[in-house]
């Protein structure tokens, strides 16, 4: 099921959630939380199909129709490469992507210089 098992956790920031999800009932800003749950798990992508989107929310295809509608329009959620995609997610996927590009690019260095200091310098 899960895509993304190398990031378990994302970052949450309650006052970004509550201010995007001023104009939302709480049915949506619920189905948008799981959507966005979902998401995350599946490197950001989701299917642009509304029965599969209702499955994922535990919600009806009503709901997610009117919370995906919201949320396009609110610039948050938006349809790519035959996906929808939602703005939070894909700004975290690249913070964390940046993250472990850093520190792998960090951690071959590091074993570079070990693999030198044992065999006694450059080849």
């Amino acid at each position: 099921m899960a895509d993304n098992g190398r990031y378990p956790w994302m970052k949450f920031f309650p006052k970004n959630f509550i201010a995007d999800t001023i104009t939302l009932d709480n049915t949506e800003a619920g189905t948008y939380a799981l959507l966005v749950c979902h998401a995350w798990d599946r490197d950001g992508k989701l299917p642009l199909d509304v029965t599969a989107l209702a499955r994922l929310a535990r919600a009806s295809q009503a709901v997610v129709k009117r919370t995906t509608a919201k949320l396009s329009e609110a610039g948050l959620a938006y349809e790519a490469e035959g996906f929808l995609r939602f703005r939070m997610v894909d700004l975290d996927l690249e913070r964390v992507e940046k993250v472990r590009s850093t520190r792998s690019n960090a951690g071959k260095r590091s074993a570079e210089n070990r693999r030198l200091r044992i065999v006694g310098g450059e080849e």
